[in-house]
Formats: structure tokens, sequence, C-alpha cells
């Protein structure tokens, strides 16, 4: 989720806002870097490593082209500065355009009560909606382009909804396109990082939800009626292709999980699972991965949601109690279908297999990879039938999930794996 920027400006720190520099701002898929052409910060004390980053984040304000920019999560790259001209070079970490700073009192930067996301894959995810096309004749037609709000509910910092737009391309044969935002309306202003969180949610709604990597096109955030444009590398920037995959073979759909009711559901859950979701979600995005990687990240996930669901599990290393502990609370579901009846043997061979590959030595060699990959389907999926059912899903959501994809075909391999 980045556009590509090279400008020019006058750029402060903000917590020295006298203190304007010229400099140049580039980013883009190799570099995120502001260069100024004095110091904003004071000279280095003590020994240094040249190329190495400084420790301490630091807030940048500018304005490039006339319009505000706020730099975030900026570190200093440690450079040699003469007695006449120092310079300054910064790794940006975030830019926001178009939005003047604004110190909020509940943070101690800039904060924010307003998001709008936009995603590769949210349009197919959410299907057929009403256009409001009205058609007058063969040769005109009106349409609303108002954006308008489809549907809204709460969520413990605030209000979650689906917006959408119409965008009107002339007379042709796709006269009128549409495009789909989550939106998110923060009861009080919060900082950037709380936002980014909110926003890795979303995303991995998607990603779980349509079983492909869902990529952030264009995220806006704002206070007090204001916005701007947030860019920022995102997970999936690096990916070349994605997978798009048709609606019929999602797990499960937007009217599936409830609509903005069921986001709104979800943003709670992974707030309090965080660690756990984004484990369970990260092979998505790494691009060619190793059975062994993928099968690791994904009962991480498992130990991870056990941990945060009791907190005795945070002081045993029994692989098998944890991931026995989540596969157990699903045996009047549909996980019990998927592996025939067969939980406490399921866990034993996750935990075998867990256990050899981490031994390395001798053991490595007795690892069949292809039952390692089918197993790993099915930790994905005791991952996703039990974030589901603590998010409070209707019983639809288990339903094509249990018709969709691949799950009877795994179910038939299970069947085959387990006595």
């Amino acid at each position: 989720m980045f556009d590509r920027i090279d400008t020019i400006g006058h750029f402060w720190l903000a917590s020295a806002s006298r203190k304007k520099v010229p400099g140049r701002l580039v980013f883009d898929s190799n570099r995120m870097r502001l260069d100024v052409l004095k110091r904003l910060q004071g000279p280095f004390t003590g020994p240094v490593s040249l190329g190495s980053l400084s420790q301490d984040k630091v807030l940048i304000y500018g304005v490039t082209e006339g319009r505000h920019i706020i730099l975030a999560d900026c570190q200093r790259i440690y450079t040699l500065h003469s007695d006449m001209l120092g310079t300054d070079t910064y790794r940006v970490g975030s830019v926001i355009r178009g939005l003047e700073p604004r110190r909020s009192r509940a943070t101690a930067g800039p904060g924010f009560d307003y998001m709008s996301i936009t995603l590769s894959t949210l349009s197919d995810w959410i299907g057929r909606i009403d256009t409001s096309i009205t058609g007058l004749n063969t040769r005109r037609f009106s349409v609303n382009y108002q954006t308008r709000m489809l549907a809204e509910s709460q969520f413990s910092q605030g209000t979650v909804g689906l917006l959408i737009t119409y965008t009107i391309h002339g007379f042709g044969s796709q006269p009128v396109t549409s495009e789909h935002r989550i939106v998110i309306r923060l009861h009080h202003p919060r900082p950037l990082d709380e936002l980014r969180r909110l926003r890795f949610a979303i995303q991995n709604l998607l990603t779980i939800a349509t079983n492909s990597p869902s990529l952030v096109t264009e995220v806006r955030v704002g206070s007090n009626g204001r916005e701007g444009t947030w860019s920022e590398y995102t997970p999936g920037d690096n990916l070349t292709t994605v997978d798009t995959t048709p609606l019929g073979l999602h797990p499960f759909s937007y009217a599936d999980m409830g609509r903005a009711k069921g986001i709104a559901k979800w943003l709670d859950l992974y707030l309090a699972y965080r660690p756990a979701i984004n484990s369970l979600v990260s092979p998505h995005y790494m691009g060619i991965i190793s059975p062994e990687t993928r099968f690791l990240n994904l009962i991480t996930a498992i130990e991870s949601m056990a941990i945060s669901k009791d907190a005795q599990f945070a002081r045993t290393r029994d692989v098998k109690k944890r991931v026995g502990y989540i596969a157990n609370q699903l045996s009047k579901s549909i996980f019990k279908d998927l592996v025939n009846g067969h939980i406490e043997e399921w866990v034993s061979q996750v935990t075998k297999i867990r256990h050899n590959w981490v031994a390395h030595g001798t053991n490595t060699v007795n690892i069949d990879y292809r039952v390692m990959t089918l197993f790993s389907d099915s930790l994905h999926y005791l991952g996703l039938i039990w974030l589901l059912r603590e998010c409070g899903m209707p019983r639809s959501v288990f339903a094509q999930i249990q018709q969709r994809g691949t799950f009877a075909w795994l179910k038939a391999r299970m069947n085959e794996l387990l006595p």
C-alpha cells in the first residue's frame, strides 16, 4: 500500500516547528527516504556506525507542492557532517499527504478518528449490491454517484461500515463502475499505530474469507472531517501476482458473516487475538514458502490462541496440550467432521510432525512432506473455525465452509491418514 512519491519541499520536526529546512522525499518500492539540506536534529555524540539507524523514531511535518505532509516513524541514518554544512537522511515509515498536522490531546502526536480502506478483493467478496442506476432510455441514464453508506455497526472502539461510490466513465460498454470501501469511525482520536492494527484486521479478514492475499490499494485517515492519503509498505506489496479465486470458491462471503455486524465482531476479535491471527494469515504473503515454514507458522498460531484464551498455557511449553486444548474445544463443530471424529489422534500426529522437524538431526529424513502439507491445511481450518466461533459467526458461515473450497477433499485425505 504505497504511492510512488518524489517531491521537494520544506520539513521540520514536530517538536521544533520553527526550524524548517528544504529537503527531498522519495518513496517507492526501493526507497522510503527523506534528505534534508540542514540538520533537523543536533549532531550525534559518541561513536556511531556509518549507515546504521538511530534507535529513536521521530515525527516530521512538511509542505510539498502546496500540500501538507506528515512523515511518521522516521529514523535518522548516521551520516558524516561537515562544519560548513550538515545534512540529515531519514528512513521514513509512513507518509500522510493532504492532511494538516494537528496535535491531539488524547495522543502524543497527531490523532485520527477516521479511516477508509480499499482492498483488491473487497468488491468480489461483497458480491452484487444494488447500484441505484436507473435507465431513462436507450441513449441516456441517470446514476446516483454520491457516496452511500450501505451498512454500519458498532464495535468496541467505534463504528465500521461499508461505503459504495460510483464513477461515471461516459457512454460505453461499462459507463458506470462502483467501488467499495470499509469505513471506520472511532469514538476518540487514536495514534497511527492503533489505526494500523485495525487496517491489518480488515486485510486479514479478507485474506481468510477469500483464502487468497488481499492487497490494500488505498487508505485515507483523518480527524474532525479532514482527511489525507496514508502510504506505507504493507504485507503483500512485494507480491507480483494475486490469486483472484472466483467468489464461489471463497470459504465465506460478506453476506454469510452477517455483513457490517460480522465485520464489527471480527475487529474486536482481532484486537484480542492479533498475534495468533497474524501467524495464521502470514503464509499467504510469503511468496514461495517451504512446507516446514508454513506448518510452523500455522501451529504457532494455534499455540498463540491457546495462550490468549487461557493464561495457564503461557507457563507450559507442552505443544500437544496447547493444540489439544483448541482442537477439543471444537469437538462439536465442523472440525470434528474434517478429521472424521479422530481429534486426539490428529493432535498426536500434528505434534509428532512438529517435534520431528524442530528436533532436526536424522528425524527430518522421516518427514513425509505430502503429509506435512495436508496437516498444515487442517491446522489452517482449525484456526479458521475456532476464530469464527469465538467471533460468534452465524451457522451459515460454517455451512458455507463445508460446502466450498477444499474442505471435502481434505476430509477424504484425513480419513486416509487417521485410523
